[in-house]
């Protein structure tokens, strides 16, 4: 059972008008290489936005140094001992 799945693949666009800069990305499993679905993308702790069904994902953040946090969360059935 996998209690971490790793979160590879993003990229930095910069975009000069109101200073703000657009990250977009690709969120992949690092060992299975599939694509995420509904992965919570954030800046500073509050919400920003959430990857698509193909694991992408779009957010405009302030230019700067900024604290970008990626939250994923899976369920797993656990079978009862006997």
């Amino acid at each position: 059972m996998r209690y971490f799945i790793g979160l590879i693949l993003f990229f930095l666009t910069v975009n000069t008008n109101a200073q703000q800069t657009i990250l977009r990305g690709l969120i992949k499993d690092s060992m299975s290489n599939e694509t995420l679905t509904g992965v919570t993308v954030s800046v500073n702790n509050s919400f920003g936005t959430k990857s698509n069904n193909d694991g992408n994902y779009v957010l405009k953040i302030q230019n700067g140094l900024q604290k970008i946090k990626f939250s994923y969360y899976q369920e797993h059935k656990v079978k009862e001992a006997e």
